[in-house]
């Protein structure tokens, strides 16, 4: 095949007698049409780099090497790079894009699925919380519930009671409070779960909890647990919010600018706390 000088030559040369063959040039324009829409489909049905990484992840039942993860994807898609290890190495672990794995040391990942299996977090009821018996998706949900967004229309999610009862849920609006400005109050509508059916009759106040556990991070599954303020273990949830921080103070340290994200550093941040299933920290 030619490279683009000699196209251009052959153009200069020839285009006049494709012009004059009738007939010639419509044929032309037929095949270059038909090639890009043959290379627009290829593109379509190929899997994106978020496709296969998400495929080998779901395969995944434990903890593996990020060589060996690496290994995985450039198999099924190559790299061009000078070095492909350390190209698709250091994309993994910028993580741009849909996320389903954390590192639990710079050279270890493990499925979200199963680092937030059985994890525990605390939601403290504030008094429109209270009133309403809603919490709102964020922050509280986020990055427990799978896939939430602040303003997103819809979200899979379910709970359970501590006997594995069924706990009626729905999405919500809940108008939250913030600070006066010129006399003009600066709250906001946030969407929230409604769960009112069942926390309603318990009559819970500002400063009571919902100790939450992570059933299924896949499917949004939850167990719920109610318990008053004057129950609380303040010196438990004191000591694991310290074990919390710690982590969380960890992560940042690796990174080169002191910056981490909410989504990725939270779940990192459980994945790594062995007392993750332990009495829970205070969460959002």
């Amino acid at each position: 095949m030619g490279d683009e000088n000699e196209a251009v030559y052959y153009a200069s040369e020839y285009l006049n007698f494709w012009r004059k063959t009738e007939g010639a040039v419509d044929w032309l324009k037929e095949q270059l049409a038909a090639k890009a829409a043959k290379a627009s489909a290829k593109k379509a049905t190929e899997p994106s780099f978020d496709d296969i990484v998400e495929a080998l992840v779901a395969e995944m039942t434990g903890p593996l090497p990020l060589s060996e993860l690496v290994r995985r994807v450039l198999e099924r898609k190559p790299s061009k790079a000078k070095n492909p290890s350390n190209a698709m190495a250091g994309r993994l672990r910028q993580r741009y894009g849909r996320v389903s794995y954390v590192f639990l040391d710079r050279d270890t990942v493990t499925p979200i699925r199963l680092a937030m299996q059985g994890v525990r977090f605390r939601v403290t009821l504030d008094r429109e919380m209270a009133g309403a018996c809603a919490v709102p998706l964020d922050p509280y949900f986020f990055p427990f519930l799978r896939g939430v967004r602040a303003y997103k229309a819809s979200v899979e999610f379910s709970f359970a009671n501590d006997q594995g009862g069924e706990i009626p849920a729905d999405l919500t609006r809940l108008h939250i409070k913030g600070p006066e400005l010129l006399g003009q109050s600066m709250g906001t509508d946030a969407t929230a779960i409604d769960l009112k059916e069942w926390l309603g009759p318990l009559r819970p106040r500002r400063g009571d909890s919902l100790l939450l556990t992570v059933l299924d991070w896949e499917q949004g599954r939850f167990q719920v647990v109610f318990e008053p303020a004057r129950r609380q273990r303040k010196k438990d949830i004191a000591a694991q919010n310290r074990a919390l921080a710690d982590r969380v103070y960890e992560l940042l340290e690796e990174t080169y600018d002191e910056r981490l994200s909410v989504s990725h550093g939270v779940p990192t941040a459980y994945a790594r706390l062995t007392s993750a299933r332990d009495y829970p920290a205070i969460t959002g």
